[in-house]
């Protein structure tokens, strides 16, 4: 999980790209990583 959230905070610093595919990306990962979390 904590590679995936790295690989989107570099997503994040790439020029050109526009906050909001990065806060999409971000919510999604979160939303992924409660679901996953229920199951422990």
């Amino acid at each position: 999980m904590e590679e995936m959230q790295v690989y989107i905070e570099r997503y994040n610093n790439c020029p050109g790209v526009d906050d909001k595919y990065y806060e999409g990306l971000r919510d999604i990962t979160n939303s992924f990583i409660t679901e996953l979390k229920k199951y422990k």
